[in-house]
Order: C-alpha cells, then sequence, then structure tokens
C-alpha cells in the first residue's frame, strides 16, 4: 500500500479562507457605503426637488398675479373713463393727452356707436366690436406677424338711465408690460419663461431664454403638445401646477405652469434638470470620492483582520499535510482559545485514531483483494465454460462482452464483433420473421424491463453462415444503483428440443392421418346400423350405438383439428389471399353462426359499417377463426345471454370484436390462452369435450395472414376478442 502524507504541503486552493474573509469583509463595507451613499443623495436630490419646485410655483403665482393685476387696472380706468363728459360728447383727443401725461401706456382711444361705428378716435384706433359688450372686456391685440403689440378694453357707454350709448375701446402697449413683467421674472438662474395663446390651432407665445432675449416663437399644434401632455398646452386649457417633464426642446426640465384667464393665455416657467441639479451631482461627485476613500481604508483593515484570523487555520494545515503513513503524530500548538484550538484537538485525537486503524487497514486490504480475486476467477469460469451464451451490452445497445459459447453459438470472432451495435450483430428471427422495431435488445433498452421470447414461437438467431440456430432468449437490464448501464442477453441452443418438437409434430400428423381410415370405417358401421333397415336392435342398444357415433364424431373433429395444426406449424399450409368483400363475407359467415347461438338460447347482435370495405387475405382460415370465436362464446356463456359481432374499419387495418358474457377467463390463466392444449380452469369444469386447440389455431391462422389476435376478459362477466388485419 503507498505510502502519501494525508495532505500535500502546497495543497491549492480555488478560495482561500484568507480571501473570503478579505471579500466578505470589504463587499459588507462596499455595500453599507453604497446603500448610505445612494440613500443620501436620494434625500437630497428630494429636498432640492421639492425646493425648486416651491420657488418655481411661487414665482409662476407672482407673476400671474403681476399680470392679472395690471390688466384688471386697465380694466377699471376703462370703466371709469366712460363716466366722463368728453367720452359722451366725443371730444377724447384732451382725454387721450391727459393719459399720456399721466404717463399710462395708452396708445389710441376709440368711441364707437351701439351699432359698432367709430364716433371718435385719438391715437392708434381698436378694432370696432362686432356687438356692445354688456360688461369691460379685455382683448389682448396680435400684429399680422403674430406679435402682442397690445391690448384693446372695452366698456359700454351708458346714460344716467342705464340706455346704452355705445362702446369706449382703449388700447395700451404692450410692449411697456412684457418689459415690465419679463424684468420682474428675470434671475440669474438658467431658467425660460413663457406666455403662449392660442392662435387657431397653433399654439404662439413669448419666449425669453435664459440669455434674457425675448421673442415670438411658434410653439405646434395645440392638440399634440395636449397628446404628450406639454405644461404651456396644460396652461392655455386652464390648468396649473408643477412637475417634471420634456420642454418645448425636448429636454428634462422642472416646470411650473399657470392659466392666464383675464386674457386666456397661459404662463410657463422652467429649469433646465441639469441646472437644477448640479449641486447634487457635485454632492455626488463628493460622495463617491469619500466612499472610495472608505473603501480603501477598509480594503486595508480586511486584510489585517483576514490574515490575522486565518494564520492560525493555515499553521493547522501545514501539521495536517505532513500526517501520513508512518507519520501520524501530531503536536498541539495553538492556543487562541476559540474554535480553531478545538480542531486542533480534534486532529490530535483523529490522528491517534488513524495510526491504530491503519496498522490492521493493510493486511484488511489484501486479504479482501485475494478473496475479489478469487471470486472474479470463480466467475469468470463460470461465465466461460456455462453452455449458455452470454452478450452484454452498454445503454447504447454496443456489444461489450461475451463469452466463448455466444461467440461459438454465433460462429463470431471476438475482435470483430465488440464496440459494434447489438441489432447488427445479433440477427434474430422468428418462424414467420421478425420486425425490426421488436428486436430483444433495443425493447429491453428502450422500456428497460425483461424480455423473455415466447416459448410458442420459435426464435432462431442467424449464425455467419446464414444458418438459423433455434434458441430461448432472455434479455435483462442491467442497473448499478439506480444508474442504468445497460443489458445482458442469455440464450441457449433449442436444437435438440425443437427437433423433438418438430417429431412430436411429425408423428401428430402421421398418427393423425392413420386413425382417420380406421375411424371412417368405425362411423361407416355405426351409421348403418342406426338405419331404420335394422330394427333387431333394442332401445338400449340403439342408445349405446348413438354414444358410439357422437364419440367418433368428437373423434374425428379432434383428428382434423390435430391436422390443421400440424400443417399451419410446418410448411404444407400457405395462405391463398384473395381480395374479398368484407362486410358481405361477415354478413354470410354470421348468418351461419346465429343458427348456433340461437340453438343455445342466445341472442346475437351484429353493427357492421353500411359502406364497402375491401381486404386482401385467405377467406377460409379467416372463416375458421371466426367459427372458433364465436364457437367458443356461445359454449361458455349461460342460456339467455348475448353474443355481438362488430367490425370497426380503419385507414391501414380492419378490427373484428367477438364479445360474449359468460363465465370469463381467470385474470392468472391469461398468459397462457393461446398455448396447444391449454383449456382455463373453470371451463374445464362446464364442458369435458374441448381439445385446447382452437384459440391456439386461430392464433397461429392470424399470424400467418399477418395481423394479431388480443383479448380482454374479466372472470364471471366475459371476454372480448379482436381480431386485427392489415387492408394491405
Amino acid at each position: 500500500m503507498s505510502k502519501k502524507p494525508l495532505l500535500k504541503a502546497k495543497m491549492p486552493f480555488r478560495r482561500s479562507l484568507r480571501t473570503r474573509i478579505l471579500v466578505s469583509f470589504v463587499s459588507l463595507i462596499g455595500i453599507t457605503i453604497f446603500l448610505l451613499s445612494t440613500l443620501s443623495f436620494i434625500t437630497a436630490r428630494s429636498l432640492l426637488t421639492q425646493r425648486i419646485f416651491s420657488e418655481l410655483s411661487n414665482r409662476a403665482t407672482a407673476q400671474e398675479n403681476f399680470l392679472e393685476e395690471v390688466l384688471r387696472t386697465d380694466k377699471q380706468r376703462t370703466a371709469l373713463l366712460t363716466s366722463r363728459p368728453e367720452v359722451r360728447t366725443h371730444s377724447i383727443d384732451a382725454l387721450f393727452q391727459e393719459l399720456r401725461l399721466e404717463q399710462i401706456n395708452v396708445l389710441g382711444i376709440s368711441v364707437f356707436d351701439t351699432n359698432g361705428l367709430e364716433r371718435a378716435a385719438a391715437g392708434m384706433a381698436s378694432d370696432a366690436p362686432s356687438k356692445t359688450p354688456s360688461a369691460t372686456i379685455l382683448l389682448p391685440h396680435i400684429d399680422r406677424f403674430g406679435r402682442w403689440i397690445g391690448h384693446d378694453v372695452y366698456s359700454p357707454i351708458r346714460a344716467q338711465d342705464g340706455t346704452m350709448l355705445g362702446t369706449l375701446a382703449l388700447r395700451y402697449d404692450a410692449t411697456a408690460l412684457l418689459q415690465n413683467f419679463f424684468t420682474a421674472t428675470a434671475t440669474n438662474d438658467e431658467s425660460e419663461v413663457v406666455i403662449g395663446w392660442l392662435s387657431g390651432e397653433q399654439l404662439y407665445g413669448f419666449v425669453r431664454s435664459s440669455n434674457k432675449e425675448i421673442f415670438i416663437e411658434d410653439l405646434g399644434n395645440v392638440s399634440f403638445q395636449s397628446d404628450h401632455a406639454f405644461p404651456l398646452a396644460k396652461a392655455v386649457q386652464g390648468g396649473e401646477g408643477t412637475e417634471r417633464a420634456w420642454n418645448r426642446q425636448g429636454r428634462d426640465a422642472l416646470v411650473a405652469y399657470r392659466s392666464l384667464p383675464s386674457i386666456g393665455w397661459g404662463l410657463v416657467i422652467e429649469v433646465p434638470a441639469h441646472t437644477a441639479f448640479a449641486g447634487v451631482r457635485q454632492l455626488a461627485i463628493r460622495l463617491f470620492g469619500l466612499g472610495g476613500g472608505l473603501l480603501g481604508a477598509a480594503f486595508i483593515l480586511g486584510i489585517s483582520l483576514s490574515s490575522s484570523l486565518s494564520s492560525s487555520l493555515r499553521q493547522l494545515a501545514k501539521q495536517v499535510s505532513t500526517l501520513g503513513p508512518g507519520r501520524w503524530s501530531f503536536r498541539r500548538s495553538i492556543t487562541t482559545g476559540d474554535e480553531v484550538e478545538m480542531l486542533d484537538t480534534v486532529v490530535a485525537n483523529l490522528s491517534s485514531r488513524l495510526q491504530k486503524t491503519y496498522a490492521h487497514l493493510e493486511e484488511e486490504v489484501g486479504s479482501r483483494t485475494k478473496e475479489l480475486k478469487k471470486q472474479y476467477a470463480i466467475d469468470r469460469a463460470i461465465l466461460e465454460n456455462i453452455e449458455s451464451g452470454v452478450v452484454t451490452v452498454d445503454q447504447k445497445g454496443l456489444i461489450v462482452d461475451l463469452n466463448p459459447t455466444a461467440l461459438r453459438l454465433m460462429d463470431l470472432e471476438k475482435s470483430k464483433t465488440v464496440g459494434r451495435l447489438a441489432e447488427d450483430m445479433l440477427n434474430f428471427r422468428y418462424h414467420k420473421g421478425l420486425p425490426a422495431d421488436e428486436h430483444p435488445v433495443a425493447v429491453c433498452l428502450r422500456k428497460k424491463t425483461v424480455f423473455r421470447s415466447d416459448p410458442t414461437r420459435h426464435l432462431s438467431v442467424v449464425r455467419k453462415d446464414n444458418r438459423g440456430l433455434p434458441i430461448i432468449l432472455l434479455v435483462s437490464p442491467l442497473f448499478t444503483g439506480k444508474t442504468f448501464t445497460g443489458a445482458i442477453a442469455v440464450f441457449q441452443d433449442m436444437t435438440e428440443e425443437r427437433q423433438i418438437d418438430y417429431m412430436k409434430s411429425e408423428f401428430i400428423s402421421l398418427a393423425s392421418h392413420q386413425l382417420r381410415t380406421p375411424l371412417s370405417a368405425l362411423r361407416w358401421y355405426v351409421e348403418l346400423l342406426t338405419t331404420d333397415a335394422v330394427s333387431h336392435l333394442s332401445p338400449t342398444q340403439k342408445k349405446y350405438v348413438a354414444e358410439i357415433n357422437q364419440s367418433s364424431k368428437r373423434m374425428a373433429n379432434l383428428l382434423d383439428a390435430l391436422l390443421r395444426v400440424a400443417k399451419l406449424e410446418g410448411t404444407a399450409l400457405t395462405p391463398e389471399k384473395q381480395s374479398i368483400e368484407l362486410t358481405k363475407f361477415l354478413r354470410e359467415t354470421v348468418a351461419e353462426l346465429k343458427v348456433q347461438a340461437k340453438e343455445s338460447g342466445l341472442t346475437c347482435s351484429v353493427s357492421l359499417p353500411k359502406k364497402s370495405i375491401s381486404l386482401k387475405t385467405d377467406a377460409t382460415l379467416l372463416r375458421i377463426v371466426l367459427q372458433n370465436l364465436f364457437s367458443n362464446a356461445v359454449k361458455y356463456s349461460s342460456t339467455g345471454g348475448e353474443v355481438s359481432f362488430s367490425l370497426h374499419a380503419h385507414k391501414q387495418t380492419v378490427e373484428i370484436f367477438v364479445k360474449d358474457h359468460g363465465v370469463g377467463i381467470p385474470q392468472n390463466e391469461w398468459s397462457r390462452v393461446f398455448e396447444k392444449f391449454f383449456r382455463a380452469k373453470n371451463v374445464r369444469q362446464m364442458d369435458t369435450d374441448g381439445s385446447g386447440l382452437g384459440l391456439y389455431l386461430s392464433k397461429t391462422i392470424i399470424e400467418n395472414l399477418g395481423g394479431k389476435i388480443t383479448f380482454k376478459s374479466i372472470e364471471g362477466k366475459g371476454t372480448e376478442f379482436v381480431v386485427k388485419l392489415p387492408r394491405r
């Protein structure tokens, strides 16, 4: 036994304990720093966003109030001027000059009668109203270039008795108003202010950009702006609020918007998000730098900590690595007072026990090895000298090994057989051929179940010289624990048994032929004694003659059945297949059989398709099968029962069903139903005259016709036989 150390001196680790401690410590610190930094960043960003929204909202409200106050003052001034005598007398030039001297931004005064006709004007005339207003109204004035140059205030002129005299219109200069408005709004940040209005479906606006320039801009279709929830579209439609949204240039911004109800316009103040959050970005950079520094410090501390924690383990591993045969002494050297010292104690005790155990291990292993070699030699001798051929295959069906008997029986060479597919090298054939998809080894590998050859079917394996060797075969799956590893095929030479079986069949055939001659003479004399010409027999003698006649008939039927079996087992019977109209054939056959059912007190139900079904088969042999099945159904059914007969046609096959409600077949005898001379125990008690050849004969005929016969049965409830034949 080799004497190697228990562990190598320098055992390679995929990941050492020192590395794992370092990684865990640094990861924990890193995750903590990341979470704290992220939380700080999110909190700072949230607070800053709230503050900016509050500031923008206050500014928007202040500017809304400023603009509304100016426009409300203009409306009140105009309403007061309607009571002046100059307005009623249409002498408004002096009034216009008076307003200019008071530094009121009036561009012109106009007086209109109740029909909207201008009666007097000073300065820039206002547009005539479509109708005399009932109250003071304000309308912005946009020139043909889309600029807001002023706003017209219309107020009704009434007599003392309330009679409507006309309309006073003052046009105010909007240039000074806008300048004052944007000057009051201006700050040192990069905010942008927009006053927008609708012209048809287009949205226009005065814009003060971050560089404090004021210009008019076409802001696009209002429907598009509304669909995409742009703040200015919400403002001109009467909405107000604060939000983070995309501005008119498609950039991320913080926005406050308000409506201007006096003129039906909207106000928007926005700050670019990158400008608003510049301080937060600086905070994130500082947090990142601080976190990196802390992580570096944690890494250095982790190296020191991991080295301290793993040093005692490395020392222990170094001592354990020296343990081995002849070197089991272990000296305790760790006094850390923790789990590592406990492990050091456990290793010391373990090394002591190993030293005692190892002393007996080599002797025991040597003894066990000798026993295994002896057992292997015995098993190999049995395998090589057994008279059965043994072939092992792997799970893929490749031959792994063969014993000498298998090589001899199949006339094969081991070097040319091992590694080949079993389906190629083991060519099995039944008396009438074996389909390729039913190769016994393939069936065992696919289903992982035992395959046993049917003793009633003559199985052979084709040798190298193309001669068939009669065998009986068993293929069993091989498992190592629960792992499927392949299969083992065991076969035995059945040449002598098969020859004896053929000799028995020949003897039965010969004996049957030889017995037919004296039996025919016996039946002729019995029939002669039963004729009316012979009258000297007493009633008792006539009864005896009738019994002799009945027994001779049963013997003749038995001889006929034996001859049929002999012909089917040999090569004397070849099916003469012809195309028949199956529905008509079955109808005629059942008509003949109904008489037998009626005589036994049974009813017969028939279910046949109406359409014509053609089938190529031997009608005579098929009729024999149906007669056998129907005869059994009648024989083993109680009086008053029912026998059913039906046909089902498929694309490739036809199925004929014969069903009764009789005694049934015991489940423990199902496997022997089609054996020669076999009769179930329950039917032997009912009828002692049966030969046990009917079902064997039927199965042999159907297989000769290329079909298959099966059954289903419940004891005491009945049996159903199914004959399945190919249509082509």
